[in-house]
């Protein structure tokens, strides 16, 4: 998923960590903020710190 803030200076996308079929491989998600005003610099997070909780 890709949205853009109001202002056009930020994309933000969504990297959803889907896992294979047969669940052996669950790949981490992970959230990007694009600043496009500062030359498209990109900042990225994931969510490794959830995995093996209830929640992750």
């Amino acid at each position: 998923m890709i949205v853009y803030s109001p202002d056009g200076k930020y994309f933000f996308t969504a990297s959803e960590g889907e896992p294979e079929t047969d669940n052996y491989n669950d790949p981490v998600g992970s959230v990007s903020i694009i600043a496009v005003h500062k030359n498209y610099a990109v900042v990225t997070t994931d969510f490794s710190g959830f995995a093996g909780t209830a929640g992750g």
